[in-house]
């Protein structure tokens, strides 16, 4: 059974840049991705056939105003979503009812974002009973996962998309006020103008110019989302400040918001979450750091981000093993209250008969004895940049599951 595949890194990072455009979610734009390489993948004789420039999803106003997210295949429209961690699956009310929503929908569960399978398919007669008795935005549906889903015997029942009918086209007035507020449109309004604006594709420039008008407001009630998306901002917060403990709250709040605009509001997304380890890292460290050693600590900051281990990745850029050897001796012997301290020349001398050899090591700025302190600092430092980037890395799942 053809209902299963795997999403390219490629589509992954093409997927992430077009729901920063249309403020969509980026799970549905993947689940998309995953029904149309499913079809792909089916057995040519099913005789299945993508039409996708006749997909609404295809133009980037539709899907930015209407949050259309479609597949066409052998002239049968079908709408494609996400299934949540709650098991549940949402879309829009005024998609109910209209030429858009005349099969029903595939749900897709997704792996990780590197793929998953279509796991049910839910009617539009059920869409339409469960919107009967619905008051809010949004509709909500449990999925019950098929035991043995075929993707090709479903899509084969569905019926043939109908041929579009006239409908008057939406006035761009009312285009302006759906995009700014569509709560103070009655839900059958809403339902009109979507119709309308569908039916007519020589009405699509002019929504593609409503869209460009009122991006940044779309942008902002992404992110915002009413309370949701503030109190995700405050969440994330918490999970990152004990990680980050000389940065305040109210300045990581700040960089979560800004990242969400750059990333479309999507934490869960791998890049969102890599952005913001690394930019909270290195904020924090420079707040221990300065000149030359930041630059070589956000060097090794990067690296063990990126899945190196911290010793390689100090000894690679300190390029002076005897200074990382006393570094990592001293921080060794010391408790957190000496996290980025520059070492003393106690620390320093009272590492030797600790060390496997006797290290020979001055520069022009010796200690009395004759050894270095700041080649050794300088390690030293490396040394808990490294630590701080690890321990950083563990958020990165947190986020995951947020």
């Amino acid at each position: 059974m053809f209902n299963e595949a795997k999403i390219s890194k490629e589509v992954v990072r093409l997927s992430q840049f077009r729901t920063r455009q249309t403020g969509v979610p980026l799970k549905d734009e993947l689940a998309r991705h995953l029904v149309q390489e499913a079809i792909y993948s089916a057995d040519p004789e099913s005789g299945l056939l993508l039409d996708e420039d006749a997909a609404y999803s295809s133009n980037d106003s539709l899907v930015s105003a209407f949050g259309v997210n479609d597949v066409m295949v052998n002239g049968k429209r079908i709408d494609v979503r996400a299934v949540e961690e709650d098991g549940r699956i949402t879309i829009a009310r005024e998609l109910i009812g209209t030429g858009y929503m005349t099969a029903g929908t595939m749900a897709v569960s997704l792996d990780q974002n590197e793929g998953g399978k279509v796991i049910a398919f839910i009617p539009a007669a059920q869409w339409q009973a469960a919107d009967r008795e619905a008051t809010q935005p949004t509709l909500s549906l449990k999925v019950v996962a098929a035991s043995e889903f075929d993707l090709v015997k479903t899509i084969e029942a569905l019926p043939l998309a109908p041929a579009s009918t006239p409908h008057t086209a939406a006035a761009s007035t009312d285009l302006m006020k759906f995009m700014a507020d569509k709560t103070d449109m009655p839900i059958d309004a809403q339902r009109k103008l979507v119709n309308g604006t569908l039916a007519n594709n020589q009405s699509w420039s002019q929504l593609r110019e409503v869209v460009s008008m009122w991006s940044k407001g779309k942008v902002q009630a992404v992110l915002a989302d009413g309370a949701t998306w503030n109190s995700r901002v405050e969440k994330i917060a918490e999970m990152a400040a004990p990680k980050f403990k000389r940065l305040a709250k109210e300045d990581i709040e700040r960089i979560v918001a800004k990242l969400g605009e750059s990333y479309g509001g999507q934490p869960e997304s791998p890049a969102f979450r890599k952005a913001l380890i690394s930019t909270l890292t290195k904020e924090e460290l420079t707040k221990l750091v300065s000149g030359a050693t930041l630059k070589k600590a956000s060097d090794v900051a990067d690296a063990v981000l990126s899945g190196r281990a911290v010793s390689e990745a100090v000894k690679e850029i300190a390029r002076n093993p005897v200074a990382v050897q006393i570094a990592g001796h001293i921080k060794r012997n010391r408790d957190k209250m000496g996290e980025f301290v520059d070492a003393t020349t106690q620390e320093i001398l009272g590492a030797f008969p600790q060390m496997s050899m006797q290290a020979v090591y001055s520069t022009h700025k010796a200690t009395p004895a004759g050894h270095s302190l700041e080649p050794v600092n300088e390690a030293l430092k490396m040394l808990y940049a490294g630590e701080l980037a690890k321990n950083a890395r563990d958020l990165d799942d947190e986020l995951s599951n947020l």
